[in-house]
């Protein structure tokens, strides 16, 4: 009890986890082993498709400029998420974020180009 009010703990097991994970919209498994790249994936929008993707069973690696909301970004999706830090508005960059996205997953499927500027 607190202040008169009866105090619960809930234990949120992995099973509920997992199921906090899946898709509201699609199959869960309509985007299996397919390779996603989102830039701009740390926050706000970018970030939420970040989540759908992975919810649906893709491999998501997330682009930013700014490394420790990309790692708190992918702390919250997910394990089929990863970050590559880098400015899509630098063709250097940009390039090298497709071949952290090649080398990791053998692939690119999706390309969700959600970056600011």
């Amino acid at each position: 009890m607190f202040l008169g009010v009866p105090v619960f703990w809930v234990d949120l097991s992995s099973a509920r986890v997992a199921a906090a994970m899946r898709s509201e919209v699609f199959a869960e498994s309509v985007l299996d082993e397919r390779a996603t790249l989102v830039t701009g994936g740390g926050t706000g929008l970018g970030k939420a498709a970040a989540r759908e993707l992975a919810a649906c069973g893709a491999h998501v690696v997330i682009a930013g400029r700014r490394e420790e909301v990309l790692a708190a970004a992918v702390e919250a999706i997910g394990p089929r998420a990863s970050y590559v830090v880098g400015d899509v508005r630098e063709p250097a960059d940009a390039e090298r974020i497709v071949r952290a996205c090649l080398d990791r997953h053998g692939r690119l499927d999706v390309l969700v180009n959600n970056a600011g500027g």
